[in-house]
């Protein structure tokens, strides 16, 4: 909040988000009807919360394998 005032996000639209991601539209459209992405449902039209996007992301990011990466140069080693 600043100055006392709060500001709303810019909702995205799906095409904006398609784009962001780099996956084609109808597949953010196939992720709203399995429930899978979190939207915002504003009479007929579907939007994205661009903080609510970046926690989904978050979420399903996989950590580097680095022990994986180490076992395989030490037996290749030895």
């Amino acid at each position: 909040m600043e100055n006392g005032t709060s500001t709303l996000p810019k909702l995205l639209r799906p095409a904006e988000l398609s784009d962001h991601l780099g996956v084609p539209k109808p597949t953010i459209y196939s992720w709203v009807r399995r429930g899978d992405i979190p939207f915002v449902k504003l009479g007929g039209l579907v939007r994205f919360d661009p903080e609510e996007i970046n926690d989904w992301l978050r979420e399903r990011k996989h950590p580097v394998r680095k022990k994986l990466l180490f076992l395989r140069e030490a037996s290749s080693q030895g």
